[in-house]
């Protein structure tokens, strides 16, 4: 796997640890993403993947995820950097972890299986996903929120925010929602930020797909931490990136 990484000036504010509790944030420069914009995107994430549930449909497929082979291969680069952090790996409990856009949340048994313990909350803002999410894993915490408009949780209540696939679906503006969205989930971060994205040099594409060059992505978000990995090679059109708090 081929590692780049970039350093920043820190940026954070003060830690809270307080568990989360619904409440809006502050509409500041930076901070949400404006109204209008995230109505339309919402409307537009609904439409693709409300009329792709189906009780007995494959989860990836569902997700829109080429096979269950590179979902799981996403997840593993979330998975070793648990495993290979000290300050994550040597949390009593495990680390607190939010899968943002958690889809069907399955994340949560892949970790489990290879006994990687976190405290799991998903996050979802389509009605439908989250629905049968929590009737294959009714046990799993689960919250139906669009965590760029109103997110339901304190800064810094989780240690890791991982964001799988989310930025990948052609919004007609994905490089400047981007640009609003890593930040926001990393103020709910204490620790990093995990995120995926699709490679420009990828062999093929698909045109309802968004597609990220990876070192002017990073310099676009110099702002959201004070150091930014990335992770390739896993993947031939994939990329992960790594916001450190």
């Amino acid at each position: 796997m081929v590692l780049m990484v970039l350093f920043f000036s820190p940026g954070r504010g003060g830690r809270r640890d307080s568990p989360y509790a619904a409440r809006a944030w502050e509409k500041r420069a930076g901070g949400v993403i404006l109204a209008s914009t995230m109505s339309q995107r919402r409307d537009h994430i609904h439409r693709h993947y409300t009329p792709r549930v189906h009780p007995e449909r494959d989860s990836y497929d569902i997700l829109d995820w080429g096979s269950a082979a590179t979902q799981c291969a996403r997840f593993q680069v979330l998975a070793d950097l648990l495993r290979d952090t000290p300050a994550l790996a040597g949390l009593p409990r495990g680390p607190r972890l939010l899968d943002a856009g958690c889809g069907l949340a399955d994340l949560r048994p892949f970790l489990e299986s290879r006994g990687q313990r976190v405290r799991y909350v998903g996050a979802d803002l389509t009605p439908a996903i989250l629905k049968e999410a929590r009737r294959r894993q009714p046990d799993a915490d689960l919250v139906l929120t669009d965590l760029f408009a109103a997110p339901p949780f304190f800064p810094e209540t989780f240690d890791v925010v991982f964001a799988s696939g989310i930025f990948n679906l052609n919004l007609g503006n994905n490089d400047a929602f981007v640009q609003r969205a890593v930040p926001a989930l990393a103020r709910l971060a204490a620790g990093c930020v995990v995120a995926n994205f699709l490679h420009a040099g990828a062999p093929v594409k698909h045109a309802h797909c968004h597609y990220y060059e990876p070192v002017p992505l990073m310099a676009a978000l110099a702002g959201a931490g004070r150091r930014i990995d990335c992770r390739e090679g896993y993947l031939d059109h994939d990329f992960t990136l790594v916001v450190w708090r």
